[in-house]
């Protein structure tokens, strides 16, 4: 894997974002960020990457949402194309753990899966594995580019921040206060994580 096309809006795509500013480097897989059905930048991405070296993530909490549905099954049939029936082990999604369409088609598939927790609304994602999968990706993941091979580092340094994200979701405020994920204030005050 030499490329990680990552598909998601919103919080989705946001958070990842985030981690391709402060960790992609050369050294690193290049991260591709596709949060945005704008035609030509989608045509961009289609064009210049090689889905025999690309690993897809579509990240969509609901599973339903037509922009990021639409973008990946259209990365889906690029990777169907270049990799034919192993386009599954290439492919990851990221959804709700009870249901919605991306979550059937990912069973029908048999494309691996991680959920976002019910309870976490969008704004807290980035400690679900919508923010970890792309740390570790660019954290733990590096392509040595001159013999072309993928290292996993495991060493001490790189697992601290992947400690620190763990502890920060954690102490991450949860909506149990009746209320939808998105549609009130955390059930935390604000000064309660600080220490």
């Amino acid at each position: 894997i030499r490329t990680v096309v990552w598909i998601g809006i919103g919080g989705s795509g946001l958070g990842p974002r985030v981690m391709q500013e402060v960790f992609e480097t050369p050294e690193t897989v290049e991260f591709i960020v596709l949060d945005s059905i704008d035609p030509s930048f989608v045509e961009t991405v289609l064009k210049i990457v090689d889905w025999r070296t690309a690993l897809l993530v579509v990240a969509s909490k609901s599973g339903s949402t037509l922009e990021p549905m639409s973008l990946f099954f259209t990365c889906y049939e690029r990777m169907k194309t270049a990799r034919g029936n192993n386009a599954a082990r290439y492919t990851v999604a990221i959804t709700d753990p009870f249901g919605g369409p991306l979550r059937s088609f990912c069973l029908d598939e048999d494309i691996r899966m991680f959920t976002i927790p019910a309870d976490i609304g969008g704004r807290f994602s980035i400690f679900t594995p919508v923010g970890l999968l792309p740390l570790a990706l660019l954290v733990l993941v590096w392509w040595d580019r001159p013999t072309g091979k993928v290292v996993l580092l495991l060493g001490l340094a790189t697992l601290v921040p992947l400690a620190i994200v763990q502890l920060l979701a954690n102490a991450a405020p949860r909506h149990d206060d009746g209320q939808g994920p998105d549609d009130g204030p955390a059930s935390a005050p604000p000064d309660a994580l600080v220490p």
